[in-house]
């Protein structure tokens, strides 16, 4: 997985109107699985092009064998880029969600004489464990801080870099400071992303039901991290809908597209129901990211335009020109 920035003033589309403007006020994280080479990969079982080709099945229907094939190759990547998602985070947003859930509980543990350099505060360590007493999570705090844990929502933590006083430094451990304690008092950091997924060009209604598995894999994997005991993913699959048809981009040029507008700055808000998004930090899924399109960029800000906290991108391939 690769990391990438979906820049505000590069996303240049077109209006309604034949004009030009930025559709994405803010700059965007944004991370792939692959690059997406085109031509004739596509017709190559085993690459990307290849897989996302068989999510859209809208040439020569595949057989039910190779769909299963693709959601379970689907499914692996998804599962090992959300695991590495989940540890950077902290990096995205300078915060990193953590909240207990049902059945979590708070254990405490001492560091053996380890101070914070930059202090030379005592440390203590904890864990947190779901409900199976599986640990779901584990950080630092400093120690004169550990009878006031108990005062706050545990909501989120902040993940830094700790150089000890022997030497050794602490792979980004999850560290509570005074300064951290009040940013959680203020409830000024939400809870956990928000998965939500890019929709088809056209209505929902419009396609066989052999044709909605990129979208339910998606929700499949959001599954699987809850049944684990993970808080920190929440479905948000059917929180963007397309209610009107739109010009089907990658057979739009050969005549094919369909019924429907090509992209324009504001398509989303103009032919999608968007709810369920306020307040919350999201995690926007689309199987392919191509800079000139603006599908992507569009939808971004269509989402923060219905009070989202905060949205960072992720697609399967991306396109290189």
């Amino acid at each position: 997985m690769k990391q990438f920035t979906i820049y505000a003033n590069e996303s240049w589309c077109d209006t309604r109107d034949g004009g030009r403007m930025r559709c994405l006020k803010h700059d965007t994280k944004a991370f792939y699985h692959s690059e997406y080479q085109g031509g004739g990969n596509w017709k190559k079982a085993g690459t990307i092009e290849n897989l996302i080709c068989t999510f859209k099945n809208d040439v020569t229907p595949y057989q039910p064998f190779v769909l299963e094939n693709a959601k379970n190759a689907l499914f692996r990547i998804l599962i090992d880029d959300f695991k590495v998602l989940l540890s950077l985070r902290n990096k995205i947003q300078n915060v990193c969600p953590f909240p207990l859930g049902s059945g979590a509980t708070l254990n405490w543990g001492v560091v053996e004489k380890r101070y914070y350099k930059k202090s030379g505060t005592p440390l203590t360590v904890f864990r947190i464990t779901n409900k199976e007493h599986y640990v779901i999570g584990e950080g630092l705090v400093e120690e004169s801080l550990a009878t006031e844990i108990g005062k706050v929502d545990l909501a989120s933590l902040v993940t830094v870099d700790v150089d000890f006083d022997d030497g050794s430094k602490s792979p980004s451990p999850l560290l509570i400071t005074k300064k951290m304690l009040d940013l959680m008092s203020s409830k000024r950091i939400n809870g956990p992303l928000t998965v939500c997924v890019i929709p088809r060009s056209k209505r929902e209604d419009h396609y066989r039901p052999d044709q909605k598995f990129f979208r339910q894999t998606v929700a499949d994997v959001i599954r699987h991290f809850i049944n684990k005991g993970c808080v920190f993913f929440e479905d948000g699959t059917q929180c963007i809908i397309r209610h009107t048809d739109t010009k089907t981009t990658h057979l739009g040029r050969s005549g094919h597209g369909g019924n429907g507008e090509f992209p324009y700055c504001g398509i989303t808000r103009d032919t999608c129901s968007i709810n369920g998004v306020r307040g919350k930090n999201i995690l926007l899924i689309d199987d392919l990211y191509t800079k000139t399109v603006c599908i992507d960029e569009d939808a971004i800000q269509a989402l923060y335009d219905s009070g989202a906290n905060s949205v960072i991108f992720y697609s399967v391939g991306k396109t290189i020109r």
